[in-house]
C-alpha cells in the first residue's frame, strides 16, 4: 500500500495509525523524505507499532534503520574513475540543498578524490560550483576561469548551458552521479536505486520476521555502491555538438 505523507487527511492526528492500524500493515518503508532530521509527526505517531526502515536518505531523528546508495563512495569513486583515464582537471556541479539534504557526502567525496590525487583541500573546494536553477551565466563564468575537463554533475541542464556557451565549454566531457535509463546519452554512475528498494525490503522483512517494532535500540545501514556506466555525455564533441 502507498501512502503520500503530503495528502491533507494525514494531518489529523492520528489519522495513519488508524489507518495502518485498519489493515493490519506493522512494515513501512519510507521513501523520498527530505526532512532528514526530523521523521514527519505521523510517522512518529506510529513507530512504537511498526518496524520502519528509510530508503535513500539517513533518517536521524530518531534513528531508524535505513538503505540508500554510498553517496559519498559514489562522488569519491567517479572522480577516481575520471583520473584514471588521464583526466586530471575535474570539476563537480551539485545544488546546496541537495548536498545537504546528504550530509555533504557528494561533496566531500569529490574533494578526498581529488586532495588523494596531491590537490591541496582549498584547490579542491574551489572546483565545486553550487548548482543554481537560474545562474547560467555565473556557471558559465565559473567554467571560463577553471577550464574542466571533466565535469561531475546531479544536474543534467549543465549540457544545455554548454551548448548554449562559449564554443570552449563545448570540450567538457559530462558525467552525471545519478544516471538511470530514461537519459539518453548520459554515463556516469549509476545508483543502482532498485536495489536500494529491494535491499531495502530485504532488511524490513527481516525486522518483521522478529518482531522488533518500535525505535531500534541499534540503527542499521545499509549501503548500495553504484555502478558506472559509458555514455555519449562523456565525449564532448558527439554529446554537445
Amino acid at each position: 500500500d502507498d501512502f503520500w505523507m503530503g495528502d491533507p487527511i494525514y494531518r489529523q492526528p492520528g489519522k495513519l495509525k488508524s489507518v495502518l492500524n485498519a489493515r493490519k500493515i506493522d512494515g513501512v518503508a519510507l521513501l523520498a523524505i527530505r526532512e532528514k532530521d526530523r521523521l514527519p509527526d505521523p510517522i512518529l505517531e506510529v513507530l512504537p507499532d511498526c518496524v520502519t526502515v528509510g530508503l535513500g536518505v539517513r533518517m536521524v531523528l530518531p534513528l531508524i534503520h535505513c538503505c540508500s546508495n554510498n553517496q559519498y563512495g559514489t562522488s569519491l569513486n567517479a572522480v577516481r574513475h575520471v583520473r584514471e583515464s588521464g583526466k586530471k582537471r575535474i570539476g563537480l556541479v551539485v545544488a546546496a540543498g541537495i548536498d545537504r539534504l546528504l550530509n555533504g557526502k557528494l561533496s566531500m567525496g569529490f574533494r578526498f578524490g581529488l586532495e588523494e590525487a596531491g590537490e591541496k583541500p582549498e584547490v579542491a573546494a574551489s572546483r565545486i560550483w553550487l548548482f543554481e536553477a537560474h545562474d547560467m551565466s555565473g556557471f558559465l563564468r565559473w567554467h571560463e576561469s577553471f577550464k574542466p575537463e571533466v565535469l561531475l554533475t546531479t544536474h543534467a541542464e549543465i549540457a544545455d548551458w554548454l551548448r548554449r556557451g562559449p564554443a570552449g565549454g563545448k570540450q567538457t566531457a559530462l558525467a552525471h552521479l545519478d544516471v538511470d535509463s530514461s537519459m539518453s546519452g548520459w554515463g556516469g554512475m549509476n545508483q543502482r536505486n532498485e536495489l536500494v528498494g529491494a535491499f531495502g525490503v530485504d532488511l524490513l522483512t527481516a525486522h518483521m520476521s522478529r518482531g522488533e517494532k518500535g525505535v531500534p535500540p541499534s540503527a542499521k545501514s545499509m549501503l548500495v555502491e553504484s555502478q558506472w556506466v559509458e555514455g555519449r555525455s562523456l565525449r564532448p564533441t558527439e554529446f554537445l555538438t
